[in-house]
């Protein structure tokens, strides 16, 4: 057996030799890695001296791996991305601030008026429709009417056949000096085309008193019935023929107004104003042109239905109650309202006087005991408007201003009787047509 190791010794040093021969000769291919690395192997497993001189140049390839930790924290690093998003993002947010520049808000300033125009909104104050976007001047009316008397219509009501047909035209203007204050004034004209009972001229122009208001209103609403109360006070000039001849310097008025608003459909509105009018006139009676009637001494009730006309009016008392009815959400806004109207005046007590009569003589007018200084009449008017546009309204409807009392001191028929006419209105609302062309 010596034999045997001793010869396996021989062989493995030839090997040996042999392979470090080789190794020498062909040094440019040591980069081939593999057969170091099986010689290391076998070198370490027989002898370490052996395996300490060739396989040296085996390790240096392991700290090739090593860098191989670089790659490992770039993956840890790819997280950055969300920070580019979040630089993006500033960059579309940055047409948001545009506005901000002085052009683009000068834009924006020019383009909020014309917006508020196209979202224009009614609203109510103190009872009153109005705009969200309404100038001061809102309210202000023009309004052309027709009128003929409904009772005419049957040619057989009366002995004698006596139409009525006129035609007038309202001129209403109005002043906001602020929401709730403003300055009122109505002036109308009437032309009768038939032949008229009460005229001098055919065709006569007839023209109403001129009235100023200054009416705050609200001034308060009560919180518990959501009721708006508003003030008034009125000045009337005498322009009107029956004001004239009542010798009237002016009327003064104070008016109390209540509204409430409900959410019946569109808005349903019940209103009262009560007002009081003091009218300062010159004479307490009317003032005729001419004296029709020579009276004597003998005849004292000549002088007093006769020669001193009329009493005219000295206190004034009236009571309007409104019922209006809004459909401003149907096909057309539109409106169906009641008012019914008291009217009451007391006129001045004939005083006992001493006059003059033709020729010189005088005599004496005694004083009337519980003297009829009482006059009451009632007003009632139904009425249906639709508006056509925001600035144009068609109205129908009917008025009654009747006597409260017939000449045989009964009660009249109320709401529609003799006294009834009926009228077409074409409104147009100056503030409206002016919104709309400066909207343009």
């Amino acid at each position: 057996m010596r034999w045997c190791s001793s010869l396996i010794v021989a062989v493995s040093a030839s090997l040996v030799s042999l392979v470090a021969s080789s190794e020498e000769v062909q040094t440019p291919a040591a980069p081939e890695t593999p057969p170091p690395v099986e010689a290391t192997e076998q070198g370490q497993g027989e002898e370490g001296e052996i395996g300490v001189t060739a396989p040296q140049p085996v390790p240096q390839p392991e700290p090739v791996p090593a860098p191989q930790p670089v790659p490992a924290p770039r993956p840890e690093v790819q997280p950055q991305p969300a920070p580019t998003t979040v630089l993006v993002a500033p960059e579309l947010s940055q047409p948001a601030p545009e506005p901000e520049t002085p052009e683009a808000e000068g834009a924006a300033e020019g383009a909020s008026p014309e917006a508020g125009s196209d979202e224009s909104e009614r609203i109510r104050q103190g009872g009153e429709e109005t705009w969200s976007d309404a100038l001061p001047f809102r309210g202000t009316m023009l309004i052309y009417e027709n009128i003929f008397n409904a009772y005419q219509l049957n040619r057989g009501a009366d002995r004698t056949y006596n139409p009525y047909y006129a035609m007038s035209l309202s001129a209403r203007a109005r002043w906001y000096f602020r929401d709730p204050l403003s300055l009122r004034l109505r002036f109308d004209v009437e032309v009768e085309l038939t032949d008229a009972d009460d005229t001098t001229n055919y065709q006569e122009t007839r023209v109403s008193d001129l009235t100023l208001d200054l009416v705050y209103n609200p001034v308060y609403t009560i919180p518990a019935l959501g009721v708006d109360l508003g003030l008034g006070v009125r000045a009337v000039f005498p322009t009107s023929l029956q004001s004239q001849a009542e010798t009237r310097y002016m009327g003064l008025g104070v008016d109390l107004r209540l509204s409430r608003t409900f959410d019946v459909l569109d808005g349903l509105v019940i209103g009262y104003v009560f007002r009081y009018t003091k009218y300062l006139n010159r004479y307490t009676t009317m003032e005729r042109e001419t004296n029709p009637y020579a009276c004597s001494p003998n005849q004292p009730d000549c002088l007093a239905n006769h020669q001193l006309g009329d009493p005219s009016r000295s206190h004034g008392f009236t009571s309007d109650i409104l019922l209006e009815l809004n459909f401003a959400e149907r096909v057309r806004p539109m409106a169906l309202s009641f008012n019914l109207i008291f009217l009451n005046y007391l006129t001045y007590e004939v005083p006992e006087a001493t006059v003059e009569l033709m020729g010189g003589q005088t005599a004496v007018v005694e004083h009337i005991e519980d003297p009829q200084n009482h006059q009451a009449s009632i007003w009632f008017v139904v009425d249906y408007t639709i508006e056509l546009t925001q600035y144009l309204a068609l109205s129908v409807g009917a008025s009654t201003l009747w006597p409260q009392l017939a000449p045989d001191s009964t009660y009249r028929t109320p709401l529609f009787n003799r006294y009834t006419t009926v009228y077409l209105d074409l409104s147009l609302d100056i503030e409206r047509l002016v919104a709309a062309v400066r909207a343009r």
